[in-house]
């Protein structure tokens, strides 16, 4: 069963968004993370969340929108 799932206003906070994806199940071939808005202003990380971000559209598994 193909899921969809939403990360949204991650604000440069790298540790948190490694924290969300620890709390995700298993991904699969057939699901989508969906990226939306406010990557990088604020947080103290920002390349480094765009790197997060590239890495799993890169590697998968899921599809990744951003």
């Amino acid at each position: 069963m193909a899921r969809t799932f939403a990360v949204g206003d991650i604000h440069g906070d790298l540790e948190g968004l490694e924290r969300v994806f620890k709390r995700l199940p298993k991904l699969e071939p057939t699901d989508t993370i969906v990226f939306v808005g406010d990557y990088l202003d604020r947080g103290p990380k920002s390349a480094q969340v765009i790197e997060f971000v590239r890495k799993v559209q890169r590697e998968g598994p899921p599809r990744v929108v951003a």
